[in-house]
C-alpha cells in the first residue's frame, strides 16, 4: 500500500512539473505592443549629423558677434569634405541658430594638399560676400581644411586664381592661411576648466 501511494505521488509530481515547463509555440504569434522591447539598434535620428570629420559653421555668440562652431560630417578628407561645408548647416543646425557665411551658389572645383599645403578652388561667388561675410567664410573653410590630417596651412584660389583674404583682423593676406590668424574666432571643443582655487577666504 505504502508503496503504491509513493508510486502515485511521483507520478503527480512528474506531471505537475511537466505542465510548469515552457512549451514553443507551433506557430508565430504576435506581441502585445506593451509587451514589445526596443529592438532596434541605437543610432542617428534624421537630421542629425554624424561621422567623424568636422566642417565649421556661424554661430552668433553670447556677445552677438558670430564665432565658429564645429559640428560632425560623415565626410573627414579633402574634397568631400569641404564640399559638406558648401553644403551648409542641416535642419537640425539651423534650427539650433548656425549658419554659413559661404554662399549658397559657391560651387567647389578642386581641394588638394600639396606639401601640407590644402589648395582650395573655389567659384567667384564668394567675392560677392562684404567684408565681414567674406572674413567668416574665410575662416570656416581654414578651419574646416586644417581638419584634415597632413594639413597645415590652406590657400584658397577663385577658378584658379590666386587672392588676398582677410585675416581675423581683417588685414588682407596673399600668403596661405592657418587657425593661428583667426585667433578668438572659433569655439573652444575643450570643456571649461575649474576654476583656480583661490587663497582669499570670506
Amino acid at each position: 500500500m505504502n508503496e503504491r501511494w509513493w508510486a502515485a505521488i511521483a507520478v503527480g509530481g512528474a506531471l505537475l512539473v511537466g505542465a510548469c515547463t515552457i512549451q514553443p509555440d507551433s506557430q508565430p504569434k504576435d506581441i502585445p505592443e506593451d509587451q514589445r522591447g526596443q529592438l532596434d539598434e541605437p543610432g542617428a535620428q534624421p537630421g542629425q549629423a554624424t561621422g567623424a570629420g568636422r566642417v565649421f559653421l556661424v554661430a552668433a555668440a553670447v556677445e552677438g558677434a558670430s564665432v565658429l562652431r564645429s559640428v560632425l560630417r560623415n565626410a573627414s578628407e579633402g574634397e568631400p569634405l569641404i564640399a559638406a561645408l558648401l553644403d551648409g548647416p542641416n535642419d537640425d543646425e539651423l534650427d539650433d541658430g548656425l549658419a554659413s557665411a559661404l554662399p549658397d551658389a559657391v560651387s567647389l572645383n578642386s581641394a588638394r594638399l600639396v606639401a601640407g599645403t590644402m589648395i582650395i578652388d573655389v567659384s567667384e561667388e564668394i567675392l560677392e560676400l562684404n567684408s565681414i561675410e567674406l572674413r567668416l567664410a574665410i575662416a570656416q573653410l581654414v578651419f574646416t581644411a586644417s581638419e584634415i590630417d597632413g594639413v597645415r596651412s590652406v590657400r584658397v584660389r577663385v577658378d584658379g586664381a590666386a587672392q588676398e583674404w582677410p585675416n581675423g583682423r581683417g588685414e588682407l593676406r596673399a600668403q596661405a592661411l592657418t587657425v593661428y590668424d583667426y585667433p578668438g574666432i572659433a569655439e573652444s571643443a575643450q570643456p571649461a576648466f575649474p576654476p583656480t582655487p583661490s587663497d582669499l577666504t570670506i
